[in-house]
């Protein structure tokens, strides 16, 4: 049994605490579409009101129709500057602030593109079909680092890496996860 509670039935309860709630980017996959159907959609919704806004509904035909969910829909969001990063299992959409989409990154290792999360101008994005992280430096676009998960090991997959990052990125992959689910901002107000 799931349980939903409203938004404004717990507004009462946060008076004083949180005078305002941000406007959130949510994506959705839809694992049952069919070749032309919409397989996926960028809603803004705004928590103080909660209404929402379709801003982008993706019919990309050019993707796998495998079995389940596979390639369709759109997936992590990551925000910033002026820009709203979004991977699409095999590439990530750049799009402005007004969902125009702005340029395509593609590249061998984006297959199952899932999470992902911009830190100091780096893009990091998860691939679940090769188990791997990759870095995409946004200020000189291209791919820097790329890491893989074999037999519960980090392991380098692109360019060597110190010892000592390696430590740091295995202590933090649920934290990085954690961090991308949490780090929206009040980007489209």
């Amino acid at each position: 049994m799931s349980v939903v509670i409203k938004i404004s039935e717990n507004k009462n309860k946060l008076k004083g605490e949180i005078s305002k709630f941000p406007k959130v980017i949510c994506s959705t996959v839809v694992r049952c579409a069919r070749r032309g159907e919409s397989h996926g959609k960028i809603y803004l919704v705004d928590l103080n009101t909660e209404k929402f806004q379709e801003v982008l509904d993706w019919k990309e035909d050019s993707i796998s129709w495998k079995e389940r969910g596979y390639d369709r829909g759109l997936r992590g969001i990551a925000i910033n500057s002026d820009f709203i990063y979004v991977a699409s299992s095999e590439k990530i959409l750049v799009f402005d602030k007004t969902f125009s989409l702005l340029e395509t990154i593609k590249g061998n290792y984006l297959k199952a593109c899932h999470e992902i999360f911009i830190e100091e101008n780096i893009l990091y994005i998860t691939s679940t079909r090769f188990n791997s992280i990759l870095e995409y430096d946004l200020n000189s676009k291209s791919f820097i680092k790329g890491y893989y998960l074999k037999a519960n090991k980090l392991l380098r997959l692109i360019l060597k890496i110190e010892r000592k990052y390696i430590e740091i990125i295995t202590n933090n992959l649920t934290n990085i996860n954690a961090r991308i689910a949490i780090k929206i901002k009040n980007f489209c107000q």
